[in-house]
């Protein structure tokens, strides 16, 4: 059974957090984080500057979250899996909409929102590359996930890039 992109979203409405998988050098990380999609599957997470999960994204911009949502009958319980790129929200528009959106969702960047040091957050946006939908239901009766691909937003980067990139991070760590 395929389900429509509206239906997926309106999971990703209902989850309000995901498990985020990053990579520290040839470990891989992962911890619990609240999160905000738009109508586009672009995901907003918002964390204090130098957290080592930002640097982590920065470092290896390659992100999976995984959106687990429970339901009392578990053949209707899912999953949303997105594997996408991680980059810093810069533009300031953009800012906005990521803390208003994240706001909704995590105590934390409310309250720096209401007291107005949102300053001390960075927002980072993971641009989706493939977003995969399973239902229990379906998948123990062998039926495939739904599955969204977005090859457009395959970045294919340089070896130049990535150095560039790394040194970059070094001046930031120091």
């Amino acid at each position: 059974m395929s389900h429509a992109k509206e239906e997926v979203l309106a999971v990703l409405e209902r989850v309000p957090v995901a498990a985020v998988a990053t990579s520290e050098g040839d470990k891989l990380r992962i911890r619990m984080m609240h999160f905000a999609a738009d109508a586009n599957f672009n995901l907003y997470l918002a964390s204090m500057k130098g957290d080592p999960k930002i640097i982590q994204m920065t470092q290896h911009p390659s992100v999976s979250l995984l959106a687990h949502d429970t339901n009392p009958d578990i053949n209707l319980s899912g999953e949303v899996e997105i594997t996408g790129k991680a980059t810093f929200v810069r533009d300031e528009a953009e800012r906005e909409k990521a803390l208003t959106l994240t706001a909704t969702r995590s105590p934390v960047v409310k309250y720096l929102t209401e007291i107005g040091n949102a300053s001390v957050l960075d927002c980072i946006k993971i641009v989706p590359e493939m977003v995969k939908y399973r239902v229990f239901g379906e998948i123990v009766q062998g039926m495939a996930p739904t599955v969204f691909e977005f090859p457009q937003n395959r970045e294919v980067v340089s070896d130049w890039s990535l150095l560039k990139r790394k040194a970059a991070h070094w001046r930031m760590a120091l």
